[in-house]
């Protein structure tokens, strides 16, 4: 039987890079294999040489093309190189040391995605609200997401049109039309450079809109759009949208296509 492989892939740009050092240390032991795609990061030079081992592959872009092209790269080398999953990961995210393990037993052949929840340092109370066990899922980001290559190969991976936006929704859209899965695991990985939950959130029963941290508003875009699509009667909107919100004063509340919130 043949054995399963499992690399990592991270694409950099400009990254923390005592922040990096650590989510590679975290990961290393638990794939066969770290692929980091650097979108022509101005840092390079204070941080390439630090990474160098037999199991860490560097691939160097001139040029920030994107997140679609840069994990398409990633998946590619993968695909090339006989790996199974890959488990994709954000510059700054830091995995717990058995998140592999956790994930790849949900894995099967009708399965695109296998995902964690994801913890972000104002968020730790969110292991309150999630779902107990495994669920299927509309969608979750790409940050500590194991894919299954196959399917990524089948779907003629991300769509580069998209440049970072709505990159991981378009895949799992397409999967889930296709027949697979998207499933998310009540596991947390961490990330401590963000301050919101952003479009991963699946809270249940949400009710705020907006919290405070350090004296100031924090919005917290699935939350707040949700809120906007149900108070305005509209379907269909998505968390990048922020052009249509706006504050109706200096430390007034916001407002999105004439409803206050």
């Amino acid at each position: 039987m043949k054995k399963i492989r499992i690399c990592a892939g991270i694409v950099t740009y400009n990254p923390d890079i005592e922040l990096l050092i650590k989510n590679i240390n975290a990961i290393y032991d638990q794939v066969n294999k770290v692929i980091i795609v650097d979108n022509g990061s101005i840092n390079w030079n204070n941080w390439s040489n630090r990474i160098l081992s037999k199991n860490v592959e560097i691939i160097r872009n001139r040029n920030n093309d994107g997140i679609a092209k840069a994990l398409n790269q990633i998946c590619t080398y993968a695909v090339e190189n006989d790996y199974d999953y890959v488990l994709t990961l954000d510059q700054d995210s830091i995995a717990p040391l058995d998140l592999v393990e956790q994930l790849s037993v949900h894995m099967s052949k009708d399965t695109a995605i296998v995902a964690p929840n994801i913890v972000y340092r104002n968020n730790e109370n969110y292991a309150d609200n999630i779902t107990k066990g495994c669920e299927e899922v509309e969608w979750v980001i790409t940050s500590a997401s194991l894919t299954n290559l196959s399917v990524w190969k089948e779907l003629s991976g991300f769509d580069e049109r998209l440049f970072i936006d709505g990159v991981d929704r378009d895949f799992c859209i397409r999967a889930r039309r296709n027949n697979y899965k998207i499933i998310k695991k009540d596991y947390f990985a961490y990330n401590p450079a963000r301050i919101n939950v952003g479009s991963i959130a699946r809270m249940k029963h949400e009710k705020m809109v907006m919290h405070i941290v350090g004296g100031s508003t924090a919005i917290v875009p699935d939350r707040l759009f949700r809120h906007c699509g149900f108070r305005a009667g509209i379907a269909g909107l998505f968390p990048n949208r922020d052009r249509k919100l706006r504050r109706t004063a200096a430390g007034g509340p916001l407002s999105c296509n004439g409803f206050q919130l």
